[in-house]
Order: structure tokens, then sequence, then C-alpha cells
């Protein structure tokens, strides 16, 4: 468990279907993570588009694919990241934004 990496690197852009933000947590109403990292996105402005793993089959059926393992679990680009970790979320942003930079 100590020498798990920040964050896993792939293609997860099957997630973001008819959304253009490049950020998804998929969390619970109730869980105190997914609280702090919805006011994570808020206060630095953010846009995000979040999917209930206890409301929605789909969105569960899409955070099994991921391996489950609790919530909250963030995508961010091309990196997925499991629990609450701002310093993580930031890194992140920063690289997506280098690679839509790169790209234009």
């Amino acid at each position: 468990m100590w020498l798990k990496p920040a964050y896993q690197e792939g293609d997860y852009s099957t997630h973001f279907q008819n959304t253009k933000s490049k950020v998804l947590l998929y969390g619970t109403v109730s869980c105190s993570f997914c609280q702090k990292t919805r006011a994570y996105f808020d206060e630095k402005k953010i846009e995000f588009v979040e999917l209930d793993v206890e409301k929605s089959p789909a969105a569960a059926a899409r955070h099994a694919e991921l391996g489950g393992e609790g919530v909250p679990v963030v995508i961010i680009g091309k990196r997925m990241i499991r629990g609450y970790q701002p310093e993580v979320f930031q890194q992140a942003l920063q690289a997506m934004a280098k690679m839509q930079t790169a790209a234009k």
C-alpha cells in the first residue's frame, strides 16, 4: 500500500462521454473525502462532472471497470487518482494544460 503510485495513467476517454469537461469525479454524497474533493474543485473554480456510484447503476458499473476500491476516484485527463490528493490533482491539471497547449 505504501508503494502505490499517486496516480495511474491511461486512456480514460470513454469515461468522458457527452461532456466537454476533462475532470471527472466518481463519488457518493456521504463520503467525506468526496466532499473535500468537491470543495477543492469548487474553490479552485475547476469545472468537473460528478457521477454518484450509489445513485447511478451506470456510474457504479464504470467505477467497477476502474477497479472499484472506494471513492473518490478522480480522472483528470489521462490520470486516474484514488482518494483526496489535492497536490496530485494540481499536478494532473498542470500536465493536462501543458498537453492542451502543445496540441494547439
